[in-house]
């Protein structure tokens, strides 16, 4: 056990919390909020996977907005989705929905969205924990076999 702590051992407190956040098994993505530097800081490989991205990695910087499928649950259109989520987190603090997001090969991902505003070090984070809708059906109904 101790060899394994050593390979993984943390050097610091960002990146105690970065290892963490990546070895859960449920997509997270962290997105800067502030005005004139929004972007995608951090995304696990959960996330990766589960949007078809080749790494994590290729996520930084990139627009939230840019993983949306242009048609989202109830009709909605993209701006009116971002527009929505936007007004609850500055509400709320948090918003918890269906959204559709667009795969990198073209295909539609419809998730349960979990959104909490986090501030940190003066700057503004949306935290966003989602959940594969087809995944969880699935696994619901294995449970109930």
């Amino acid at each position: 056990m101790l060899g394994l702590f050593n390979r993984h051992n943390a050097k610091s407190s960002d990146d105690i919390w970065r290892r963490m956040l990546d070895c859960l098994p449920s997509p997270v993505i962290l997105n800067r909020i502030d005005p004139g530097h929004e972007g995608v800081v951090f995304a696990n490989d959960a996330f990766a996977r589960n949007i078809g991205a080749r790494s994590a990695a290729d996520l930084i910087g990139r627009q939230i907005s840019s993983f949306f499928a242009a048609e989202q649950p109830e009709g909605r259109k993209l701006s009116d989705m971002v527009r929505h989520v936007e007004s609850h987190v500055a509400r709320d603090g948090r918003w918890t929905g269906p959204v559709n997001f667009e795969r990198a090969d073209g295909g539609l991902l419809g998730v349960m969205c979990d959104v909490t505003f986090v501030a940190y070090d003066g700057a503004a984070y949306a935290l966003s924990i989602v959940q594969d809708l087809k995944a969880a059906e699935r696994e619901a109904e294995q449970r109930r076999v």
